[in-house]
């Protein structure tokens, strides 16, 4: 006689509770040679920079080891990078010089880097999205971004 209330009780719990979410899986790895893509630099520029400049003040250094989020199309600011988004591409890292390059189609596209786990780009279009790179069939582009969140103008 027990075990058909233990049964019941048990068929219920599993009919209550609802399935964990299940993260999006990674887009397959974006080759760095093709006919067309994007290629670029990340760098970090922080400190003083406050008029006057005092000589030897460091310029922007390299950002090793950057995650470098590519999206199709324009984008306004996010606080977060929704990676099961379908406009999601993929995200590359940067080498110890900070240079990455992504084999992409031709198409409009963000590229993006973090600053403290939150996209980042200092660069916005007048629309009130972020700047775009551009890939033209058979030609790569150029993109460099600075992170100047920790430089005081």
């Amino acid at each position: 006689r027990l075990a058909v209330p233990t049964l019941l009780l048990s068929i219920a719990a599993c009919a209550s509770s609802s399935p964990a979410p299940r993260a999006a899986a990674p887009p397959p790895p974006l080759a760095s040679d093709g006919a067309s893509g994007i290629a670029g630099t990340v760098a970090i520029l922080a400190g003083n920079y406050m008029p006057p400049t005092p000589p030897g003040t460091p310029g922007p250094q390299p950002a090793a080891g950057a995650p470098v989020h590519i999206l199709r199309g324009p984008h306004a600011l996010m606080a977060a990078i929704d990676r099961g988004s379908a406009d999601y591409v993929a995200t590359v890292t940067t080498d110890r010089d900070g240079r990455f390059r992504v084999a992409l189609p031709a198409g409009t596209y963000t590229v993006l880097t973090e600053h403290d786990g939150a996209p980042y780009l200092n660069c916005f279009s007048g629309d009130g999205t972020w700047c775009t790179v551009t890939v033209a069939d058979g030609a790569w582009s150029e993109t460099q971004i600075v992170d100047s969140s920790d430089a005081t103008f």
